[in-house]
Protein backbone atom coordinates (compact mmCIF):
# COMPACT_ATOMS: atom_id res chain seq x y z
CA UNK A 1 0.00 0.00 0.00
CA UNK A 2 3.10 2.16 0.29
CA UNK A 3 4.21 1.62 -3.12
CA UNK A 4 3.82 4.81 -5.68
CA UNK A 5 1.65 4.79 -8.47
CA UNK A 6 4.87 4.26 -10.37
CA UNK A 7 6.21 1.45 -8.88
CA UNK A 8 3.22 -0.31 -8.71
CA UNK A 9 3.11 0.30 -12.79
CA UNK A 10 6.40 -1.05 -13.06
CA UNK A 11 5.57 -4.35 -11.09
CA UNK A 12 2.50 -4.52 -12.85
CA UNK A 13 4.49 -4.90 -15.98
CA UNK A 14 7.18 -6.75 -14.68
CA UNK A 15 4.79 -9.60 -13.25
CA UNK A 16 3.24 -9.91 -16.91
CA UNK A 17 7.11 -10.64 -18.29
CA UNK A 18 7.51 -13.42 -15.83
CA UNK A 19 4.25 -14.58 -15.83
CA UNK A 20 4.58 -15.01 -20.20
CA UNK A 21 7.86 -15.95 -19.76
CA UNK A 22 6.75 -18.93 -17.82
CA UNK A 23 3.50 -19.72 -19.79
CA UNK A 24 4.21 -23.34 -19.84
CA UNK A 25 3.70 -23.91 -16.42
CA UNK A 26 0.47 -21.64 -15.98
CA UNK A 27 -1.47 -22.80 -19.23
CA UNK A 28 -3.38 -25.97 -17.55
CA UNK A 29 -4.96 -23.06 -14.73
CA UNK A 30 -5.23 -20.44 -17.55
CA UNK A 31 -7.33 -22.39 -19.87
CA UNK A 32 -9.48 -25.42 -19.93
CA UNK A 33 -8.09 -28.60 -21.48
CA UNK A 34 -9.94 -31.54 -22.36
CA UNK A 35 -11.21 -33.65 -25.52
CA UNK A 36 -12.15 -32.47 -28.37
CA UNK A 37 -14.71 -34.00 -30.84
CA UNK A 38 -13.68 -36.34 -33.51
CA UNK A 39 -14.43 -33.79 -36.05
CA UNK A 40 -14.03 -34.05 -39.93
CA UNK A 41 -13.74 -31.02 -42.04
CA UNK A 42 -13.69 -29.61 -45.55
CA UNK A 43 -10.21 -28.76 -47.23
CA UNK A 44 -11.77 -26.83 -49.97
CA UNK A 45 -13.41 -24.53 -47.67
CA UNK A 46 -10.40 -23.93 -45.94
CA UNK A 47 -8.39 -23.37 -48.79
CA UNK A 48 -11.08 -20.64 -49.99
CA UNK A 49 -11.25 -18.69 -47.38
CA UNK A 50 -7.23 -17.53 -47.45
CA UNK A 51 -7.49 -17.66 -43.87
CA UNK A 52 -5.35 -20.84 -43.50
CA UNK A 53 -1.81 -21.88 -45.08
CA UNK A 54 -2.09 -25.53 -45.14
CA UNK A 55 0.31 -25.60 -48.15
CA UNK A 56 2.79 -23.88 -45.23
CA UNK A 57 2.06 -26.23 -42.86
CA UNK A 58 2.85 -29.28 -45.15
CA UNK A 59 6.18 -28.04 -46.52
CA UNK A 60 7.30 -27.52 -42.96
CA UNK A 61 6.14 -30.77 -41.71
CA UNK A 62 5.59 -33.69 -44.92
CA UNK A 63 4.62 -36.13 -42.08
CA UNK A 64 1.44 -34.08 -41.04
CA UNK A 65 -1.76 -36.34 -41.19
CA UNK A 66 -5.11 -35.15 -41.75
CA UNK A 67 -6.44 -36.39 -38.79
CA UNK A 68 -3.39 -34.27 -36.95
CA UNK A 69 -4.76 -30.89 -38.49
CA UNK A 70 -8.51 -31.57 -37.95
CA UNK A 71 -7.42 -32.41 -33.89
CA UNK A 72 -5.51 -29.24 -34.02
CA UNK A 73 -9.11 -27.62 -35.97
CA UNK A 74 -11.20 -28.57 -32.97
CA UNK A 75 -8.64 -27.79 -30.48
CA UNK A 76 -9.15 -23.97 -31.56
CA UNK A 77 -12.47 -24.28 -31.38
CA UNK A 78 -12.44 -26.06 -28.09
CA UNK A 79 -10.83 -23.18 -26.62
CA UNK A 80 -12.36 -20.16 -28.93
CA UNK A 81 -15.38 -18.65 -26.06
CA UNK A 82 -12.05 -17.81 -23.80
CA UNK A 83 -10.49 -16.68 -26.37
CA UNK A 84 -12.91 -14.46 -27.65
CA UNK A 85 -13.68 -13.70 -23.48
CA UNK A 86 -10.56 -12.55 -23.45
CA UNK A 87 -9.88 -10.21 -26.47
CA UNK A 88 -13.36 -9.03 -25.49
CA UNK A 89 -11.48 -7.61 -21.88
CA UNK A 90 -8.38 -7.04 -23.58
CA UNK A 91 -10.06 -4.73 -26.15
CA UNK A 92 -12.32 -2.51 -23.48
CA UNK A 93 -8.72 -2.54 -21.51
CA UNK A 94 -9.91 -4.45 -18.71
CA UNK A 95 -8.03 -7.91 -19.27
CA UNK A 96 -5.41 -9.43 -16.57
CA UNK A 97 -2.46 -11.45 -16.85
CA UNK A 98 -4.99 -14.32 -17.26
CA UNK A 99 -6.34 -13.10 -20.39
CA UNK A 100 -2.76 -12.48 -21.89
CA UNK A 101 -1.95 -15.83 -20.88
CA UNK A 102 -5.06 -17.34 -22.93
CA UNK A 103 -4.07 -14.84 -26.11
CA UNK A 104 -0.65 -16.69 -26.03
CA UNK A 105 -1.77 -19.91 -25.83
CA UNK A 106 -4.13 -18.69 -28.88
CA UNK A 107 -0.73 -17.56 -30.37
CA UNK A 108 0.15 -21.59 -30.80
CA UNK A 109 -3.43 -22.73 -31.46
CA UNK A 110 -3.62 -20.30 -34.46
CA UNK A 111 0.31 -21.25 -35.15
CA UNK A 112 -0.75 -25.22 -35.46
CA UNK A 113 -3.77 -24.59 -38.05
CA UNK A 114 -1.99 -22.35 -40.30
CA UNK A 115 -3.63 -18.84 -39.77
CA UNK A 116 0.27 -16.93 -39.45
CA UNK A 117 -1.33 -13.99 -40.88
CA UNK A 118 -2.50 -13.15 -37.54
CA UNK A 119 0.45 -14.12 -35.34
CA UNK A 120 2.62 -10.56 -35.69
CA UNK A 121 -0.53 -8.40 -34.37
CA UNK A 122 -0.30 -10.73 -31.16
CA UNK A 123 2.95 -10.88 -30.76
CA UNK A 124 2.68 -7.35 -31.15
CA UNK A 125 0.25 -6.78 -28.54
CA UNK A 126 1.74 -9.54 -25.92
CA UNK A 127 4.67 -7.59 -25.94
CA UNK A 128 3.55 -3.48 -25.80
CA UNK A 129 0.26 -4.28 -23.89
CA UNK A 130 1.17 -2.08 -21.40
CA UNK A 131 2.18 0.69 -24.04
CA UNK A 132 0.30 2.70 -26.63
CA UNK A 133 -3.12 1.90 -25.05
CA UNK A 134 -4.99 2.96 -28.07
CA UNK A 135 -3.39 0.90 -30.84
CA UNK A 136 -3.67 -1.86 -28.93
CA UNK A 137 -7.24 -1.51 -28.28
CA UNK A 138 -7.44 -1.33 -32.14
CA UNK A 139 -5.04 -4.37 -32.76
CA UNK A 140 -7.26 -6.27 -30.03
CA UNK A 141 -10.87 -5.32 -31.42
CA UNK A 142 -9.19 -6.39 -35.24
CA UNK A 143 -8.17 -9.74 -33.79
CA UNK A 144 -11.57 -10.51 -32.20
CA UNK A 145 -13.34 -9.81 -35.55
CA UNK A 146 -10.42 -12.07 -37.47
CA UNK A 147 -10.96 -15.11 -34.60
CA UNK A 148 -14.91 -14.85 -34.61
CA UNK A 149 -14.71 -14.58 -38.87
CA UNK A 150 -11.98 -17.82 -38.68
CA UNK A 151 -14.82 -19.95 -36.44
CA UNK A 152 -17.32 -19.54 -38.83
CA UNK A 153 -15.06 -20.89 -41.48
CA UNK A 154 -14.12 -23.79 -39.27
CA UNK A 155 -17.98 -24.11 -38.57
CA UNK A 156 -18.96 -23.94 -41.77
CA UNK A 157 -16.30 -26.30 -42.82
CA UNK A 158 -17.33 -28.75 -40.63
CA UNK A 159 -21.11 -29.18 -41.94
CA UNK A 160 -19.78 -29.49 -45.72
CA UNK A 161 -17.76 -32.04 -46.18
CA UNK A 162 -17.73 -34.35 -49.72
CA UNK A 163 -15.35 -36.71 -49.88
CA UNK A 164 -15.59 -37.45 -53.54
CA UNK A 165 -15.74 -34.16 -54.82
CA UNK A 166 -12.62 -32.90 -52.96
CA UNK A 167 -10.48 -36.26 -52.91
CA UNK A 168 -10.46 -38.13 -55.74
CA UNK A 169 -10.76 -41.72 -55.41
CA UNK A 170 -7.22 -42.33 -56.88
CA UNK A 171 -6.19 -41.89 -53.51
CA UNK A 172 -8.89 -44.26 -51.73
CA UNK A 173 -11.40 -41.47 -51.09
CA UNK A 174 -15.27 -41.83 -51.89
CA UNK A 175 -18.12 -41.69 -50.53
CA UNK A 176 -18.20 -45.14 -48.91
CA UNK A 177 -15.27 -44.31 -47.32
CA UNK A 178 -14.88 -43.73 -43.70
CA UNK A 179 -13.40 -40.92 -42.13
CA UNK A 180 -10.49 -42.89 -40.23
CA UNK A 181 -9.14 -43.61 -43.83
CA UNK A 182 -9.15 -39.98 -44.54
CA UNK A 183 -7.55 -38.52 -41.78
CA UNK A 184 -4.40 -41.15 -42.19
CA UNK A 185 -3.86 -39.63 -44.84
CA UNK A 186 -0.44 -37.08 -45.13
CA UNK A 187 -1.74 -33.45 -45.77
CA UNK A 188 1.20 -33.13 -48.26
CA UNK A 189 -0.49 -35.78 -50.30
CA UNK A 190 -4.38 -34.21 -50.52
CA UNK A 191 -2.93 -31.44 -51.49
CA UNK A 192 -0.85 -32.73 -54.48
CA UNK A 193 -3.43 -34.78 -55.22
CA UNK A 194 -6.29 -31.39 -55.34
CA UNK A 195 -3.45 -29.91 -57.27
CA UNK A 196 -3.89 -32.03 -59.83
CA UNK A 197 -6.98 -32.58 -59.90
CA UNK A 198 -7.69 -28.42 -60.12
CA UNK A 199 -5.43 -28.50 -63.00
CA UNK A 200 -7.21 -30.88 -64.97
CA UNK A 201 -10.69 -30.48 -64.14
CA UNK A 202 -13.53 -28.79 -66.61
CA UNK A 203 -14.13 -25.33 -66.18
CA UNK A 204 -17.91 -24.91 -64.43
CA UNK A 205 -20.76 -23.23 -65.52
CA UNK A 206 -23.79 -22.49 -63.41
CA UNK A 207 -27.03 -21.62 -65.66
CA UNK A 208 -30.09 -20.22 -64.60
CA UNK A 209 -33.09 -19.97 -66.36
CA UNK A 210 -36.89 -20.97 -65.60
CA UNK A 211 -37.27 -22.45 -69.09
CA UNK A 212 -36.14 -26.39 -68.94
CA UNK A 213 -36.08 -25.89 -72.48
CA UNK A 214 -33.63 -23.16 -72.80
CA UNK A 215 -31.84 -25.10 -70.08
CA UNK A 216 -31.15 -28.57 -72.09
CA UNK A 217 -30.28 -26.40 -74.84
CA UNK A 218 -27.27 -24.84 -72.97
CA UNK A 219 -26.25 -27.96 -71.52
CA UNK A 220 -26.08 -29.29 -75.07
CA UNK A 221 -23.86 -26.81 -76.70
CA UNK A 222 -21.65 -26.59 -73.54
CA UNK A 223 -21.49 -29.92 -72.05
CA UNK A 224 -17.86 -31.12 -74.17
CA UNK A 225 -16.37 -28.08 -73.35
CA UNK A 226 -17.47 -27.30 -69.93
CA UNK A 227 -18.94 -28.77 -66.71
CA UNK A 228 -22.67 -27.44 -66.53
CA UNK A 229 -24.58 -27.26 -63.80
CA UNK A 230 -28.51 -25.79 -63.66
CA UNK A 231 -31.03 -24.29 -61.68
CA UNK A 232 -34.50 -23.54 -62.96
CA UNK A 233 -35.68 -21.93 -59.83
CA UNK A 234 -33.75 -19.13 -58.90
CA UNK A 235 -35.15 -19.30 -55.70
CA UNK A 236 -32.98 -22.15 -54.76
CA UNK A 237 -29.64 -20.57 -56.23
CA UNK A 238 -28.28 -19.65 -52.81
CA UNK A 239 -28.35 -23.39 -51.45
CA UNK A 240 -26.88 -24.40 -55.18
CA UNK A 241 -23.90 -22.31 -54.67
CA UNK A 242 -23.19 -23.98 -51.09
CA UNK A 243 -22.44 -27.03 -53.13
CA UNK A 244 -20.49 -25.91 -56.44
CA UNK A 245 -18.37 -23.15 -57.04
CA UNK A 246 -18.97 -21.92 -60.77
CA UNK A 247 -16.41 -20.06 -62.95
CA UNK A 248 -19.38 -18.43 -64.66
CA UNK A 249 -22.82 -17.73 -64.37
CA UNK A 250 -25.35 -17.63 -67.51
CA UNK A 251 -28.80 -16.11 -66.24
CA UNK A 252 -31.74 -15.66 -67.84
CA UNK A 253 -32.65 -11.56 -68.00
CA UNK A 254 -36.75 -12.24 -67.05
CA UNK A 255 -37.77 -15.07 -64.94
CA UNK A 256 -40.55 -15.22 -62.70
CA UNK A 257 -40.46 -14.61 -58.57
CA UNK A 258 -36.69 -13.62 -59.14
CA UNK A 259 -35.33 -11.25 -61.97
CA UNK A 260 -31.58 -11.89 -63.39
CA UNK A 261 -30.93 -8.39 -62.02
CA UNK A 262 -32.05 -9.04 -58.52
CA UNK A 263 -29.76 -12.11 -58.06
CA UNK A 264 -26.58 -10.24 -58.83
CA UNK A 265 -26.37 -9.20 -55.03
CA UNK A 266 -27.07 -13.03 -54.32
CA UNK A 267 -23.89 -13.83 -56.01
CA UNK A 268 -21.72 -11.63 -55.35
CA UNK A 269 -22.27 -12.07 -51.67
CA UNK A 270 -20.17 -14.97 -51.29
CA UNK A 271 -16.67 -14.05 -50.82
CA UNK A 272 -15.84 -16.35 -54.08
CA UNK A 273 -17.92 -14.75 -56.08
CA UNK A 274 -16.82 -10.95 -55.63
CA UNK A 275 -15.79 -10.99 -59.14
CA UNK A 276 -17.23 -14.11 -61.02
CA UNK A 277 -18.27 -13.34 -64.82
CA UNK A 278 -21.81 -13.17 -65.11
CA UNK A 279 -23.67 -13.15 -68.93
CA UNK A 280 -27.12 -12.47 -69.00
CA UNK A 281 -29.70 -14.26 -71.62
CA UNK A 282 -31.87 -11.93 -72.99
CA UNK A 283 -34.50 -11.95 -75.87
CA UNK A 284 -35.15 -9.37 -78.39
CA UNK A 285 -37.85 -7.60 -76.75
CA UNK A 286 -36.77 -7.54 -73.16
CA UNK A 287 -36.22 -4.28 -71.48
CA UNK A 288 -33.07 -5.51 -70.64
CA UNK A 289 -30.63 -2.18 -69.80
CA UNK A 290 -27.15 -2.90 -70.79
CA UNK A 291 -25.84 0.32 -68.85
CA UNK A 292 -27.05 -0.68 -65.96
CA UNK A 293 -26.27 -4.61 -65.83
CA UNK A 294 -22.93 -3.31 -66.54
CA UNK A 295 -22.58 -1.35 -63.62
CA UNK A 296 -23.80 -4.19 -61.16
CA UNK A 297 -21.06 -6.80 -62.61
CA UNK A 298 -22.30 -8.13 -65.67
CA UNK A 299 -19.86 -8.25 -68.43
CA UNK A 300 -22.02 -9.17 -71.51
CA UNK A 301 -25.15 -10.18 -72.35
CA UNK A 302 -26.36 -12.65 -75.35
CA UNK A 303 -29.51 -12.43 -77.61
CA UNK A 304 -32.08 -15.42 -77.73
CA UNK A 305 -32.76 -17.53 -79.83
CA UNK A 306 -29.21 -19.18 -78.97
CA UNK A 307 -26.48 -19.07 -81.46
CA UNK A 308 -24.20 -21.73 -80.09
CA UNK A 309 -21.25 -20.39 -81.79
CA UNK A 310 -22.22 -16.27 -79.99
CA UNK A 311 -22.65 -17.88 -76.91
CA UNK A 312 -19.59 -19.99 -77.02
CA UNK A 313 -17.21 -17.18 -77.86
CA UNK A 314 -18.85 -15.10 -75.03
CA UNK A 315 -17.82 -17.58 -72.31
CA UNK A 316 -14.54 -17.82 -73.74
CA UNK A 317 -13.40 -14.08 -73.81
CA UNK A 318 -14.53 -13.52 -69.95
CA UNK A 319 -14.51 -17.17 -68.23
CA UNK A 320 -11.40 -17.42 -65.29
CA UNK A 321 -10.62 -21.03 -63.89
CA UNK A 322 -10.81 -20.01 -59.76
CA UNK A 323 -7.75 -21.58 -58.30
CA UNK A 324 -6.88 -22.19 -54.81
CA UNK A 325 -3.13 -23.35 -55.39
CA UNK A 326 -0.34 -21.13 -56.94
Amino acid sequence: NRCSMTDKNLFSRLYIKVVLRYKERWEGEAMPMGNTPNQSYDFLILLKSGFFDIKKLAEDNSSLRVGEYFNSLSDFMYHFPSIISSLDKLALSKGDVKDLLVLSHAKKLLTDIGCFFLIPNITYILANYENNPQKIASLVAKLYDDVSNLSNIIIQASKKINYAINIPQVIGISKKSNSALYKSLSIPKILEQLKNEEANRKLCILAIDNSITMLNMITSCLDDIYKVYTVKDPRKLTDKLKKITPDLFLIHYDMPYITGIKLIPVIRSFDEHKDTPIIFLTSPRSSFNIAAAMKLGVCDHVVTPLNNEVLLASIKKYIVKKTFFE
